[in-house]
């Protein structure tokens, strides 16, 4: 139980960026950006993005 309530609470905060079959890969909001995929996980998780606080560029995960 404890495992889904760490799961939902890393979403809900935008730091999921893949998961499949129990495991989840976490990354800090400062290293999405600086790999160029915040705004995408951000859209994964159903966060809402400030456009005006985000440095984007085009590359996938």
């Amino acid at each position: 139980m404890k495992w889904d309530k760490i799961i939902k609470e890393a979403i809900k905060e935008g730091f999921v960026t893949m998961s499949y079959g129990g495991v989840a890969i976490l990354m800090s909001h400062e290293v999405q950006k600086e790999q160029g995929i915040f705004e995408k996980t951000q859209k994964m998780c159903n966060r809402e993005i400030r456009h005006e606080n985000v440095e984007t560029n085009n590359k996938l995960f």
